[in-house]
């Protein structure tokens, strides 16, 4: 019901008068009154406070509305630094559809074929498996307890002698197998995901690297 209602909030706070035209962003934001841009004021605090109320414990401190290009309302945390954990799982997957753009691996190739000192263990997985979780990947020192249930390890690269399960025959979301899954791409590509990812996709990311996670995993190993 309060999604519901929530909805019809948000719907009948728009519609107060014409859009103005929408403009695109330079370095910073436009800061414009809702009225501006056909928004009624009341309506719009109305439905942050709303909001406030049923959201967790940050509330909208970090929350944006944009209309038509230019702001109308901002909480005071909005530049706070978040960790994108599991989003990095889409760059991974496309940097991987790249690479088969460009002819430099195929989803059947075997992860031994590129890192050999998981052979023995996991001769049969295949860049399909790691990408779709299905490769039963264990590394040393992973745990599944406590609540957390994705493999928490600080030994990604140092591959289990016993698997999860056989590669296809489960679906597993486990930390160390996709950061696994990015180091073998990262070596097929030789050089780092995020580089290629701004190269081919001629996109202007930029990327916060913190030392021992995230995208330093994605780093040339060895």
């Amino acid at each position: 019901m309060k999604r519901v209602a929530a909805g019809l909030l948000i719907l009948s706070i728009s519609g107060c008068s014409n859009p103005s035209e929408t403009v695109f962003p330079t370095d910073k934001w436009i800061k414009e009154k809702p009225e501006h841009v056909g928004i009624n004021s009341l309506s719009l605090n109305e439905a942050v406070n709303f909001l406030e109320r049923n959201s967790g414990r940050d509330g909208c401190q970090e929350l944006m509305v944009i209309r038509h290009g230019q702001l109308i309302h901002k909480g005071d945390s909005i530049n706070k630094v978040h960790g994108v954990w599991s989003c990095t799982k889409y760059f991974t997957s496309t940097v991987l559809g790249l690479l088969i753009d460009d002819y430099k691996t195929q989803l059947p190739t075997f992860a031994r074929t590129i890192i050999p000192e998981i052979a023995e263990a996991y001769s049969n997985v295949n860049l399909f498996h790691f990408a779709t979780m299905t490769s039963g990947y264990k590394a040393v020192g992973d745990t599944a307890t406590s609540g957390y249930t994705h493999g928490s390890g600080g030994t990604p690269f140092n591959p289990n002698t016993t698997s999860l399960f056989d590669p296809g025959k489960n679906y597993t979301y486990w930390d160390s197998a996709m950061n696994q899954f990015a180091n073998v791409i990262t070596r097929i590509a030789n050089q780092p995901l995020d580089e290629l990812f701004k190269i081919e996709s001629q996109t202007p990311l930029e990327w916060m690297r913190t030392p021992g996670i995230g995208l330093t995993l994605g780093r040339l190993m060895g």
